[in-house]
């Protein structure tokens, strides 16, 4: 058995190749065998930094995620080398590796100041879905409330839409929640305040809320990358693996693939905790997923 403490020991940072720490996460989540076939679907020449970067990957080209509610898995996403049709809209390919031998893959676009484009991209996204006239019910509520920021979707599942609206500053996270009528507001803002430590503000963004057009109910996550403004230090990987295991997740595993990429930074200002998001349903929040940068040379 693969111990974790042997694997998230910190070694020189800067001294670990991004592909070589994908690998011993890829060990770390009880992958065995298959580690290997994890990095060489990975070219080495897809690792630079991004042209165009966002708040959530600062520049970075590969992220792994920890969710709350899950045992130990490999959760890895890459900005594709094949860009969508317009090169405004970088795409992000997801693949989850379980230990039982299975993967999910998910596809994820990011629109920036193109809102024209963005709409027409997201509109034609929810008809293939055939799930046009929920996209318009939220986007009546959404709308006004900030702009269309992603879309994502897992390509093994016919019932995994989200589009995902950017909150504008006069905005608080809140009243975009209850204007979908979900009252898990309060529920999230508290793991929240949990993870950062300290209280948060209505309008202390950035924020963004998904919505699923698969649910019948309403499905949201609501994200931020407020966590990437607070400096590397042990309560932060701290107080997510508490919450990890408050929500049934395996928290030893993931403090110790967080220790794992903070071991390889060669900056000190590198934030390898960068985003959140909070998944609720009816009056709960349900889950959260903690998106972490993998250093790069």
């Amino acid at each position: 058995m693969v111990s974790l403490l042997t694997l998230s020991t910190p070694e020189m940072n800067g001294a670990i190749e991004p592909l070589d720490l994908l690998f011993r996460a890829a060990l770390l989540a009880g992958l065995g065998s298959r580690a290997r076939s994890v990095i060489t679907t990975l070219d080495t020449t897809q690792i630079n930094h991004l042209s165009q970067r966002t708040c959530i990957d600062a520049g970075n080209p590969l992220l792994l995620s920890v969710k709350a509610t899950q045992q130990r898995s490999l959760r890895v996403f890459r900005q594709s080398p094949t860009a969508t049709p317009d090169s405004n809209f970088p795409r992000w390919i997801g693949t989850h590796y379980l230990p039982n031998g299975m993967t999910a893959h998910s596809i994820t676009d990011t629109f920036f100041r193109n809102q024209t484009a963005a709409w027409e991209h997201t509109l034609a996204f929810a008809k293939s879905a055939d799930r046009l006239a929920q996209f318009h019910h939220y986007h009546a509520i959404l709308g006004l409330k900030g702009r269309i920021f992603q879309t994502s979707y897992e390509s093994n599942s016919s019932d995994s839409h989200w589009v995902t609206w950017q909150l504008d500053r006069a905005t608080s996270p809140a009243e975009a929640i209850a204007a979908c009528q979900c009252a898990a507001s309060l529920d999230a803002i508290q793991l929240l305040q949990d993870l950062f430590g300290r209280s948060i503000l209505p309008r202390s963004g950035p924020w963004s809320l998904s919505c699923n057009l698969d649910a019948s109910d309403p499905h949201l996550k609501l994200g931020t990358t407020l966590w990437a403004r607070f400096p590397e230090a042990s309560r932060k990987h701290q107080r997510m693996a508490a919450i990890v295991g408050q929500m049934g997740g395996d928290s030893r595993f993931g403090e110790a693939l967080y220790k794992l990429l903070d071991s390889a930074r060669f900056n000190h200002s590198t934030r390898i905790g960068r985003a959140v998001e909070v998944e609720l349903c009816g009056d709960r929040a349900i889950d959260l997923e903690f998106y972490l940068s993998v250093p790069t040379l």
